[in-house]
């Protein structure tokens, strides 16, 4: 049985008041563009199905995230002459593999293979493709110690005491104390392993507490 998105036509026009599937098509596309632009850059009949999938999305956050992710991910298979539905696993690795080569983060790898995987799992849903290419692909590791976030140095964790000294609300003392036990344990926990740890050669004296 076909998907609901096989009614939908592949070229769709300006949208006019009406019914039927060019109206729905229409109305999906005006609210997914006005809120994404890149996706008016997809061709006409990936603009009416990754507008469709984007839109059972409920987080902003992840429809911008994910519209990006598969935005790039078509134009790199319209460069080998292959339509979004004909892609299989070996592109899904190769694209993979190209944005490792590349430099690109394993956490960022990792996040483009969750959008295609989504977008995907979408698809087969609508029975427009008989197998899932992102299945058994595996995902680019990521060290779950490791951040890119940069803490506060000793002058910006100086100027947030100050700054939560000189509030004068009725939660005036509640906010000093936070602040305080807040850039503690922050300093506890950045404050270099003794040398018989494991974690010591990579454990540098940063932020507050350098």
């Amino acid at each position: 049985m076909h998907g609901d998105l096989e009614l939908l036509p592949a070229r769709v026009w300006s949208a006019a008041p009406g019914t039927g599937p060019a109206a729905l098509a229409g109305e999906l596309l005006c609210r997914v563009r006005a809120e994404l632009p890149a996706v008016g850059e997809l061709g006409e009949r990936e603009q009416v199905l990754v507008s469709a999938w984007l839109t059972g999305l409920r987080s902003a956050r992840t429809r911008r995230a994910y519209a990006g992710d598969v935005a790039a991910w078509l134009g790199w298979l319209t460069e080998r002459d292959t339509g979004a539905l004909a892609a299989g696993r070996v592109h899904v690795d190769l694209w993979a593999a190209i944005q490792l080569d590349a430099g690109a983060a394993a956490s960022s790898v990792r996040r483009r293979l969750s959008a295609l995987s989504s977008f995907y799992r979408y698809c087969a849903a609508h029975d427009l493709i008989g197998r899932v290419p992102t299945g058994g692909v595996a995902r680019p590791v990521v060290d779950p110690d490791y951040t890119a976030t940069v803490g506060l140095d000793r002058d910006q964790a100086r100027a947030l005491v100050a700054a939560a000294d000189a509030d004068t609300g009725a939660q005036a003392l509640r906010t000093a104390a936070v602040v305080r036990l807040l850039l503690h344990n922050a300093c506890a926990w950045m404050r270099p392993a003794p040398p018989t740890s494991p974690t010591w050669a990579r454990t540098p004296a940063t932020g507050c507490c350098g």
